[in-house]
């Protein structure tokens, strides 16, 4: 394997997306250039079977997707296309087939299915809607593209569907969550017989047997609440950018916050960031395999998004209020060490990590 990865992060205050290189043999990341896109850059996807990055922004009431052919020998961004799309988008989802892009509208309430290969002229509709979808805030799909599994955070649902060839979103079933936990982002266990949810509205993890024939999901286990935001309180669903009324700084400022969600195998690790009070909080497995946080690491201001990269040995995070990116090696004990900080524009709101050719 390559010791050098290329770094992706939006950077929402001016509107760019910065390119960086992460070696892991010198274990040091460097800035690579920045693509000036004009207005808020938000959530990525990366297609690993045509090496393209899709990434969302905003510049509303509009709202486009923004292709990009990643260079896999230096990292280099090649703009391709700026399509023009009618919802906003949380979260976008390349499934591994290379046909379609998945996307999570939180404004609009609603998931949905875009055409690849409509994403190259100016406007792009979906080829599969589903509304009412109460604060719809991140959709996945399983490596063999035929299931996709939602979260509904004001709603508190998991939601598994089928996906068909040709884009079609059908329910499986609909799991609720007990009342304000809040399900925000979700991630499947490398062997995909787990699916771990996490809780924006009070830090816990939601973890799922799943059948890897059928799709469906089992029954859900719930991790214990973390100790390091004990001085916290549990929060409650926030409005869209794209919303009238705001909440006031004054009213949140004691909310939990979670938002990101990753993890490592060999061992199992699952890791959350928490933006209230700026933490990385690893969980593991303990008795019953119940998860349980057992470290909280401080990271940049604001962490909505972070990464791991390819090795599963670092980990890279950014913070919405926060002018650095901030580089960590995940110790075997469980905790991780800050190894460097780069300066960077503040905003940043999420990262791709993408391993690079020899």
């Amino acid at each position: 394997m390559t010791s050098k990865q290329a770094v992706y992060i939006s950077q929402a205050s001016n509107g760019e997306l910065a390119s960086f290189t992460l070696d892991t043999e010198q274990a040091t990341l460097t800035p690579t250039g920045r693509i000036s896109l004009g207005s808020k850059v938000s959530t990525q996807s990366f297609l690993e079977k045509n090496n393209t990055l899709f990434v969302a922004r905003s510049d509303l009431p509009s709202y486009y997707i923004e292709t990009f052919r990643v260079d896999r020998h230096d990292g280099s961004l090649h703009q391709r296309h700026t399509v023009r799309v009618n919802k906003g988008t949380a979260y976008l989802f390349a499934e591994p087939s290379g046909r379609y892009l998945l996307s999570a509208s939180y404004g609009q309430n609603c998931l949905l299915v875009y055409r690849v290969e409509d994403l190259q002229y100016d406007e792009a509709e979906p080829v599969s809607v589903i509304q009412d979808i109460p604060r719809a805030h991140a959709i996945i799909t399983s490596h063999d593209s035929m299931f996709a599994y939602a979260t509904s955070l004001k709603s508190d649902k998991v939601l598994a569907y089928t996906l068909d060839t040709n884009g079609q979103l059908s329910p499986i079933e609909t799991i609720d969550l007990e009342a304000g936990f809040g399900p925000r982002h979700l991630v499947l266990s490398k062997d995909e017989k787990t699916l771990y949810v996490l809780s924006e509205l009070d830090g816990r993890i939601a973890s799922f047997r799943r059948d890897t024939k059928t799709g469906e999901l089992g029954a859900v286990t719930l991790s214990s609440s973390p100790s390091p935001l004990t001085h916290l309180k549990a929060g409650l669903p926030r409005p869209d950018a794209s919303d009238n009324e705001q909440l006031e700084q004054e009213t949140v400022k004691d909310w939990i916050w979670a938002a990101d969600l990753h993890l490592t195998e060999n061992p199992l690790r699952v890791i959350a960031s928490e933006r209230t009070s700026s933490q990385l909080l690893t969980y593991e497995g303990k008795d019953n395999n119940l998860l349980e946080c057992v470290s909280a690491t401080a990271c940049p201001r604001q962490p909505r998004g972070f990464g791991i990269d390819a090795t599963g040995k670092y980990l890279v995070a950014t913070g919405e209020l926060s002018n650095t990116i901030a580089l960590y090696k995940l110790e075997e004990r469980g905790d991780m060490t800050l190894i460097q900080e780069v300066k960077t524009n503040a905003g940043g709101n999420w990262i791709s990590i993408i391993l690079m050719d020899n």
